[in-house]
């Protein structure tokens, strides 16, 4: 969800004036939602990410790209004022299709359903917890 957030963020950022409503609006979802990261498991999300890399190399690499650019903990991409940046040091805007990829691979049918209760994210990150806790 956080990640989603961020995409509608920069989107409308992109798609409306910066003072439209919409935007302020979305401004406080975010602090809402950056809030929210904080609680309870969420903060393990960009350790388990990391596992995955170091564990499980072959489903990292099916991750949405988004998850693998902003949670892996060797990239300097990440979350800035809410938006997405993909490469800091740049002051080049996020080219519209790099929001379409990220779109299309988290509204993957596959995707979705490895991330359901049994399935196959729903699994690894059961064993995370297991081997984190064990």
């Amino acid at each position: 969800m956080d990640t989603l957030a961020h995409i509608d963020y920069s989107v409308s950022i992109l798609a409306y004036n910066f003072h439209n409503i919409r935007n302020k609006m979305n401004m406080e979802y975010m602090r809402w939602r950056i809030d929210e990261e904080q609680k309870g498991e969420r903060t393990l999300f960009p350790e388990f990410i990391n596992w995955l890399k170091e564990n499980n190399p072959e489903k990292f690499n099916s991750l949405p790209y988004l998850w693998r650019a902003i949670y892996d903990k060797s990239n300097p991409a990440g979350y800035r004022s809410f938006r997405i940046a993909i490469n800091p040091d740049s002051n080049q805007p996020t080219p519209v299709s790099s929001f379409n990829q990220w779109i299309e691979e988290f509204f993957d049918q596959k995707f979705i359903k490895s991330i359901y209760k049994g399935g196959s994210l729903d699994i690894l990150y059961t064993e995370f917890l297991a081997n984190r806790n064990g």
